[in-house]
């Protein structure tokens, strides 16, 4: 039964006021309008009464859907959406009848209710109502809001199955069709089982002819490799035996070479510990000298402040000779000039005396010639005491810079000797301290050259050791593969004797089985009675027998106890026992005789 939308019924939903009927609407409907004019409303009525959550319907919450709410002036607590389904039927005379189904979602609060027909339902009872209608909520094949096409063209493959399975329902039938295909898969195993079983009986009676061919093969290589095995084994123990004797000669020029490299070694060790004796002496030289060299330089810095101090005072006392020198020459050049106002004063005194005496002389001739004394006025005297005076004034002013120029020259002279003394004391101490300085740069060149001579010296005894070491050392790595050529030999020699003892041990073995089968009841050893039917199986037959290879099965206990008597008598090794009456056998399950089993293996009783 199909059904078709034909009525939509709104009362107050968004901007929808009132109760407003939308329809009737035709199968294909087209809603044309302004922007505002509640299109977009109107697609949200249609998707809020067919389940969609409150997200897609651009609000936050129920209650803003009804009509004023979003300005906070609601028209009413309540709201609702109705969609009329009608489907049309026709009986087999021709009439068309019609059957309405209402669904209808209503706004209560902030809580909504779902309704068919009148009836409350559960939004499950609800969604299942509109799925058997085609009405699917989930896969949204009932609306397409703008953009959904496009979205729609991009998918994927894998998602376009998926939205078509969900429109077509189809996914319901999938437990249904994963049980269906596990059971195929299953009878496709057992098909393939039941032929391989086929195949795998078919390949075992060939193989069983081919391992019949093969174990006569097998016999008659087997004859035939034991006779060559006994040919190998009697030309190995006489080439073993050839070759042990070289080895011997070998083994014992290898040992005189070794005595010999051991001897040298040990004259070579002594040799070392001379050296390195003469190399402690040598260091224990160089050391001193390097001390007696650090005292010197020590001594030389000692002195050196004094040095210094000695040459700066030279230099101080150089300066103040040169400047007493100056003073000197200045000094005499003044004292020159002294002595010569001097002695121009001493012949001007000289000549007022002489002129003083001509006149004298003068007047007493006249005046003995005129018969009458002359003498002197009273003014002229005074004028000779005033002059006599100014000469007697300035004789002792003359006679005083005389003695003040020779007190001063007298003191110029006492300190010029005592700086020349000064100055010879101090060029007598430099040149002493000189010729110090030149004694231990002496020293330090000697010095310097006996160290050169230490190093070259040490330097040679090193390169003396550095040989005499590898020297050793090439000893050491000759002795070495000496020693590993030696353990070549020997372990050559032991593996020779190993498998002479191998063989000798294992013809006595052999034979004391031979010796044992006189006993009745006594079969041989496990390994011999337990052959395999193919290569492939030995392996697992030995995981399985393990120890127990070599044992010798023998029917009873009593047979055991005979056997270990001989084998005390003629002192054979010890051997393991398998009797037959006291291994406890577990019973073989009957169900496996019906099945077509192949053993890996043959037992064989003798």
């Amino acid at each position: 039964m199909s059904y078709f939308l034909k009525y939509v019924e709104i009362d107050n939903f968004k901007s929808y006021k009132g109760h407003i009927v939308i329809g009737p609407l035709r199968k294909f409907t087209a809603i044309i309008g302004p922007n505002g004019s509640g299109k977009s409303n109107l697609m949200d009525a249609i998707s809020f009464v067919l389940g969609e959550p409150t997200k897609s319907l651009r609000v936050r919450k129920l209650s803003e859907l009804i009509h004023g709410a979003p300005i906070n002036k609601p028209v009413s607590t309540r709201a609702s959406v109705s969609l009329i389904f009608v489907s049309i039927k026709t009986d087999r005379h021709g009439e068309r009848t019609e059957h309405e189904k209402r669904f209808q979602r209503l706004i209560v609060g902030n809580a909504s209710e779902y309704r068919v027909d009148g009836r409350q339902l559960s939004a499950t009872e609800y969604t299942e109502e509109l799925e058997n209608m085609g009405i699917i909520p989930k896969a949204k094949n009932f609306l397409i809001f703008q953009g959904q096409v496009e979205s729609i063209a991009m998918k994927t493959p894998k998602e376009f199955t998926a939205m078509f399975e969900e429109l077509s329902r189809s996914g319901e039938l999938r437990d249904e069709y994963e049980q269906a295909k596990q059971e195929k898969n299953k009878a496709e195993q057992d098909t393939h089982a039941n032929f391989q079983k086929k195949k795998g009986v078919e390949k075992q009676k060939k193989e069983v002819r081919l391992e019949k061919e093969v174990a006569q093969k097998y016999a008659a290589l087997k004859t035939q490799y034991d006779e060559l095995q006994l040919q190998l084994k009697l030309f190995q123990l006489y080439h073993n035996k050839q070759e042990l004797t070289e080895k011997r000669e070998i083994a014992d020029k290898k040992k005189d070479e070794v005595i010999k490299l051991e001897k040298r070694k040990e004259i070579s060790d002594e040799e070392i510990k001379l050296k390195k004796k003469e190399l402690a002496i040598y260091n224990k030289e160089l050391a001193n000298d390097e001390q007696k060299v650090k005292e010197l330089e020590a001594q030389i810095n000692k002195h050196r402040p004094t040095y210094i101090k000695a040459k700066e005072n030279s230099t101080h006392h150089q300066k103040k000779i040169d400047l007493a020198k100056k003073t000197l020459v200045a000094a005499e050049k003044t004292h020159v000039a002294h002595d010569e106002e001097i002695e121009k004063y001493e012949n001007d005194l000289r000549e007022v005396e002489r002129l003083r005496k001509e006149y004298e002389d003068k007047l007493q001739d006249e005046s003995h010639h005129s018969g009458r004394n002359l003498a002197l006025e009273e003014n002229q005297m005074k004028e000779y005491r005033r002059l006599k005076e100014e000469a007697a004034k300035k004789m002792t002013q003359f006679s005083e810079e005389y003695d003040s120029i020779d007190r001063q020259q007298q003191v110029d002279k006492t300190n010029l000797e005592q700086e020349q003394r000064s100055q010879k004391d101090h060029i007598a101490r430099i040149k002493q301290t000189e010729l110090r300085i030149e004694e231990l740069n002496g020293k330090i060149d000697k010095l310097g050259g006996y160290i050169t001579d230490l190093e070259r010296e040490f330097n040679e005894k090193q390169t003396n050791v550095q040989l005499l070491e590898k020297e050793v050392s090439e000893g050491r790595k000759r002795c070495a593969e000496l020693e590993e050529e030696l353990d070549q030999v020997n372990k050559e020699i032991g593996e020779a004797r190993s498998d002479r003892n191998e063989t000798s041990r294992a013809q006595r073995r052999a034979e004391l089985i031979e010796n044992l089968k006189q006993f009745p009841g006594v079969y041989g050893r496990l390994i011999d009675l337990c052959e395999p039917t193919h290569k492939r199986f030995q392996m697992a037959i030995t995981k399985v027998l393990g120890r127990n290879m070599d044992s010798i099965v023998v029917e009873r206990e009593t047979t055991v106890q005979s056997c270990l008597r001989y084998m005390k008598e003629h002192r054979h090794e010890p051997e393991t026992f398998l009797p037959l009456d006291y291994i406890k056998v577990t019973p073989v399950n009957e169900q496996l005789r019906s099945q077509y089993i192949k053993f890996s293996f043959r037992l064989h009783y003798r």
